[in-house]
């Protein structure tokens, strides 16, 4: 069974890091950098996960569900701009991306939501759960 799924994740962030640094391993360098970022994000390291896919995004012809990917990042961040700011360059290079479209939309309504009851904990109106 694989480590990562075992919740092993500073384990299988060390397995990781040995196996970026094997250097025949170049054409698996992006699948390890996933799971490189993954881990980070089970470990709540989101800032080193961000950093990566945004290095992966650096390149000619980036794989563009790192951008929905990114925008999760952000969001866990607390980031809402950089969020949909992913989510939206997402959607315009691949618009059948219907995954960006929806957590985009959920992003947006719970942050609504969010407003909602703080506005109302302010004015002292009653917050229903």
């Amino acid at each position: 069974m694989p480590i990562l799924s075992l919740e092993k994740y500073n384990e299988a962030l060390a397995q990781f890091a040995s196996a970026a640094a094997i250097k025949e391993a170049s054409s698996l360098d992006n699948d390890i950098k996933k799971y490189i970022a993954l881990t980070d994000i089970k470990l709540g390291e989101y800032q080193a996960a961000a950093d990566i896919y945004e290095e992966m995004l650096n390149v000619k012809k980036p794989d563009v569900s790192l951008y929905s990917q990114l925008a999760e990042v952000y969001a866990a961040m607390g980031d809402a701009v950089k969020a949909v700011t992913n989510y939206d360059y997402a959607i315009e290079r691949d618009a059948s991306n219907f995954s960006a479209y929806f957590w985009k939309n959920m992003k947006y309504w719970l942050q609504r939501a969010k407003m909602r009851r703080l506005r109302k904990c302010l004015t002292g109106q009653r917050v229903l759960r």
